[in-house]
């Protein structure tokens, strides 16, 4: 997510996986997000119309619970 003052970061995420893509790399699948896309896709959200956006299809997110709780066990057994 960017708003005006972010654009150029956003710009720089956006062509550094166009170029990876550009060498064959055809993992990467995103999309870029305008505001007419963010409003669709995230109806929930209020976005300023000065908003877009970036979705990269194949991040995930982690749970630091999760993460700890398997770290823990790890440990506890040895695994490292």
């Amino acid at each position: 997510m960017a708003d005006a003052s972010g654009y150029s970061a956003l710009e720089k995420t956006l062509n550094s996986l166009r170029n990876e893509q550009a060498k064959g790399d055809n993992s990467i699948s995103f999309k870029e997000l305008t505001q007419g896309d963010l409003k669709i896709d995230f109806p929930q959200a209020n976005f300023t119309e000065d908003q877009r956006g970036l979705v990269e299809y194949s991040a995930g997110i982690l749970f630091a619970d999760k993460c700890m709780a398997t770290l823990q066990v790890s440990l506890s057994n040895n695994l490292f």
